[in-house]
């Protein structure tokens, strides 16, 4: 029935590709009683962003408590890709204590109707303090550039 099921959603039960380790659970009173009940599962178009995935026989990553988990962790390193895009941003000179007497003058003498909208009587604030005070604009990091000492770093993880 699982097996149906995850083939029916076009998935993957990635445990079969583990680089370490086979059992998920195991019984820590009768070392002989062992079985697979956890699954990670994926669907098959992201299978090629699974780098590694390890089952901790050993009890490293173990969860602690007053009893020993009969489950064994099971841990995947994914390959992702986060791409920040740039962005521009307008903030207002707030420090411009001339500006402001002309935004409190261009205010009293705007007329806000009822029927306007809140978010029509904020734009027509912002504009005026747009023009009144001036504007610093900034724009947002995209994605940085890995400095090379971490990349160093990396390739020597993944060497060893």
């Amino acid at each position: 029935m699982m097996q149906e099921l995850i083939q029916d959603s076009n998935m993957h039960v990635v445990n079969s590709s583990a680089t370490k380790g086979v059992w998920t659970r195991e019984n820590r009173q009768k070392t002989d009683e062992k079985s697979i009940i956890d699954y990670l599962i994926i669907t098959k178009e992201n299978m090629d962003k699974i780098h590694e995935m390890e089952i901790d026989e050993e009890g490293s990553l173990r969860i602690k408590g007053k009893q020993k988990s009969d489950h064994n962790t099971i841990t995947a390193t994914l390959k992702l890709q986060h791409t920040k895009k740039k962005e521009k941003i307008s903030i207002p000179k707030t420090a411009n204590t001339e500006g402001w007497k002309k935004v409190n003058e261009q205010i009293r003498n705007t007329e806000f109707p009822e029927e306007e909208s809140y978010e029509e009587k904020i734009g027509k604030i912002k504009n005026i303090m747009k023009t009144e005070l001036g504007v610093y604009h900034i724009t947002t990091p995209g994605r940085r550039k890995e400095p090379d000492e971490i990349k160093k770093l990396r390739e020597t993880m993944k060497e060893n």
